[in-house]
């Protein structure tokens, strides 16, 4: 497969995960559960998402249904482990900054709050990317897959930050922001890749 072709491939695969995503986020938000429940199954279901996504990416490559098959669910296990982690960090780095610097509850939703997100869905992405590696036992594809899923994981996290803020619809700016979550982490994996 020619490099242009991976990389269509990973964005084509990080656009259905970021649709597959926003579908259960929208069925997690009509469960009746606690906040820190929500955040933990959040974070689990974009990791759950991004690493099936990008760990069958191999197996599909290649035209092998198991492989596949086995390397997606090995992505989604430790993408689902990374993304509820990663929500939980992000809540506790929130609470640690709000305590040291004393800020009030108001910056701590506007402004504290999406910047800790926004770094929780970097390590969400560098996890998730640099697994594929670690399967293949590739010390360069691994720093390639952290360094492509950090910085898409970033750009596509202040994406959704972003939008979910700003776009009057909440449910169509989750859509939009999970969409350039995927999109972000697809593109600069297959680039860094």
């Amino acid at each position: 497969m020619t490099i242009a072709m991976r990389r269509i491939l990973y964005l084509v695969l990080g656009l259905l995960a970021a649709l597959a995503i926003w579908g259960a986020q929208e069925l997690l938000l009509v469960a009746s559960v606690g906040l820190l429940t929500q955040s933990i199954a959040q974070g689990a279901l974009i990791g759950l998402g991004l690493g099936y996504a990008f760990g069958a990416a191999e197996g599909i490559a290649i035209s092998e249904r198991r492989k596949a098959a086995l390397t997606g669910a090995l992505g989604a296990v430790l993408g689902a482990i990374a993304g509820g982690l990663a929500t939980v960090g992000a809540g506790v780095t929130l609470i640690a900054i709000a305590n040291a610097s004393g800020a009030d509850r108001a910056r701590m939703m506007s402004v504290l709050l999406p910047l800790c997100r926004v770094l929780a869905w970097g390590v969400v992405g560098a996890v998730v990317a640099v697994s594929e590696g670690l399967r293949g036992m590739s010390l360069r594809r691994s720093v390639a897959g952290a360094l492509g899923g950090l910085v898409g994981g970033l750009l596509g996290g202040a994406g959704l930050e972003l939008l979910i803020r700003t776009v009057e619809n909440p449910a169509v700016g989750r859509l939009v922001g999970f969409v350039a979550l995927g999109l972000g982490v697809a593109l600069l994996l297959g680039e860094f890749e």
